[in-house]
Order: C-alpha cells, then structure tokens, then sequence
C-alpha cells in the first residue's frame, strides 16, 4: 500500500483501510477494575504521536500521518474486518494485511528479541501454587510445534483473568505482541504490557484456524 499524496493517505488513514500503531499500551488507561470477558474497557485506542512514514510512492519521501497508542484487544473486537485492513506496527515501515503480520505459535523455533505478533490456541492454563493469590504467575500453555518442547505466555493470575484467560480457555486463541525468550527448556511470552495481549473472542476461531493452515 503506497500513495501518491499525504492527502491520500490520510484519508485511507479517516476510512480504516490503513492504521498506524505508534505502540501497544503498556499500562492500564484506567485505574484497574474487573472486566467481563469480552466487555470493552473504558481505552483501547488513544490518539499517539505524527510520525514521519515512508509510504509515499516516491523513494526517500515521507507523509506526516497521525499514529495511533493501540491495544491488541482493539484488533480482536472485529477480528474479521482487521484482517483485510493494512496496518504499520512499532518498529515497521511497510504497510501489510494483518493476517501477513500474524505469526503461529506453532511456527516458533528459537529466541527472537524482535518482537511480533503472534497467535496461539490454549492447550492447558493453571497457576502453580497450592494456594493461588492474584499476584501469583499464571501459565498458560500453548500449541506449539515440534522444535521446541513447549510454549507458555506467562504474565499473574489478575492480570491474565482481568483479560478473559483462565483455565476455562482450552482451544481458544490468544493473540500477543511480545519478543520470544527462554523458558526453562522451552520458549515463552513474559512481561507483557496491559494492551500487548488478548483473548479473541470464541466467533473467530475457524479464522485463525484457517491462518495457521495457510
């Protein structure tokens, strides 16, 4: 996706065909609440920084483009749409699909300090501790492919339920934007922020089963 004018692309920028994600929120917009499953929260976009982007049809030219401060649960809540839309992630210059800028977990193979985003279907979701308190680490395992013995997003018991994921979630999908670090003998998902991670909601997941057939 190029563009001749700054015009032009501001107004791809006013239809959604195209969305500049300067960030994905780190910290809560608000002060922290209990949140149903799939009940928006109060902020899942605000408006980020102009940035100078490379998407003019002419090399070496750039438009000032308004960018925005995102959650991954913004991409969730109309998935299907999301998909055919073009989108800039932190850290990349080209416009792309989103479903071009999904990864599988089950395509993971080593450590990658780049982060990406990724999805993966829940295998197995628990909190290892007799006695589990919300500061507790909560592990929520997912499939992953046959190079690596196992993949978990790892991030406390509050946060991960405040998001819909609990033990409940087997087969479902989560989608997350986080670099890939070691995990044990495995691979795993750590520290991510309040925006950087989300369960899809259940209507999308022949979607992602398709994408990660493809």
């Amino acid at each position: 996706m190029r563009f001749d004018t700054e015009e032009a692309a501001a107004e791809a920028l006013d239809r959604e065909d195209l969305v500049l994600i300067n960030q994905f929120m780190r910290d809560h917009p608000t002060s922290p609440e209990s949140v149903g499953m799939y009940q928006q929260t109060p902020v899942e976009d605000i408006a980020g920084p102009v940035s100078e982007v490379p998407i003019a049809r002419h090399r070496g030219q750039t438009f000032r483009l308004p960018t925005r401060i995102s959650s991954i649960q913004m991409l969730c809540r109309r998935l299907d749409t999301n998909l055919h839309r073009y989108f800039i992630l932190p850290g990349h210059t080209n416009p792309q699909p989103l479903y071009d800028l999904l990864h599988p977990v089950t395509s993971i193979s080593d450590v990658d300090e780049v982060p990406k985003l990724y999805f993966g279907k829940i295998q197995r979701s628990f909190i290892p501790s007799p006695n589990p308190q919300p500061y507790h680490l909560r592990m929520t395992r997912l499939y992953s492919g046959p190079d690596i013995a196992d993949f978990f997003l790892k991030q406390n018991h509050v946060e991960q339920e405040s998001r819909g994921i609990d033990e409940s979630k087997i087969d479902h999908y989560v989608i997350f934007w986080s670099r890939i670090t070691p995990n044990g003998i495995g691979l795993c998902a750590e520290h991510l922020g309040w925006g950087e991670y989300a369960l899809v909601p259940e209507r999308y997941t022949r979607l992602l089963d398709e994408l990660s057939e493809s």
